[in-house]
């Protein structure tokens, strides 16, 4: 009696554990960029410090995409920006941006690019105006791949990684508040030393 209940209970065990590694699916790739895309004048892409999913390395001048960021192709070629967004374990500045048919590509300045599975991919921020084309730029919850190449020189590699649009962080309503209390004991404070 008491090994068929430890059987049965061993058997649910198993479908349950089965049923939870069936519902995981396949792992996800790593957020490598983020983009706020809530001002299109100011459209901001900020590396997130994550390692890529897989090594490898493109030439600098070729750059690295990412798939399918716009609704459809934007007219105009390249965009100006500024720019502390380094790339690779060489932290080479990507100071370059120009549209490869529905994908944005960035150029680096050193010769190669080189992202391992240890090391963050990138860090800083590229900000870029694209007040132009801002009908084209993706909604908020978008993501896409992130691949070396730029389908001109290049064709473009395999995904290393993803980048996302995100929600900008509004101001929580209770800071004014706090501030506002903090100020008035301040002045409280400086009354009570004043009349002291």
């Amino acid at each position: 009696m008491i090994f068929s209940k430890i059987a049965t209970g061993a058997k649910i065990v198993a479908i349950a554990s089965a049923g939870l590694v069936a519902s995981m699916g396949a792992a996800s790739s790593a957020t490598l960029l983020t983009v706020d895309v809530s001002d299109p004048s100011a459209v901001t892409f900020t590396g997130t410090g994550a390692a890529a999913d897989v090594a490898t390395s493109v030439d600098a001048f070729v750059g690295i995409s990412l798939l399918d960021f716009y609704s459809s192709v934007p007219t105009g070629f390249a965009v100006a920006g500024s720019s502390t967004l380094t790339a690779g374990t060489n932290a080479d500045l990507l100071d370059g941006e120009f549209r490869a048919g529905s994908a944005v590509n960035f150029l680096g300045s050193l010769v190669v690019l080189n992202f391992t599975t240890t090391d963050a991919a990138f860090s800083g921020t590229f900000t870029v105006d694209y007040t132009a084309n801002a009908s084209f730029l993706p909604s908020v919850g978008t993501t896409g791949s992130i691949v070396t190449g730029d389908n001109l020189f290049q064709a473009f590699g395999d995904p290393f990684g993803e980048w996302a649009v995100i929600a900008p962080v509004p101001l929580p309503a209770g800071f004014p508040l706090l501030a506002l209390g903090l100020g008035a004991l301040y002045g409280l404070k400086r009354r009570s030393r004043a009349a002291a």
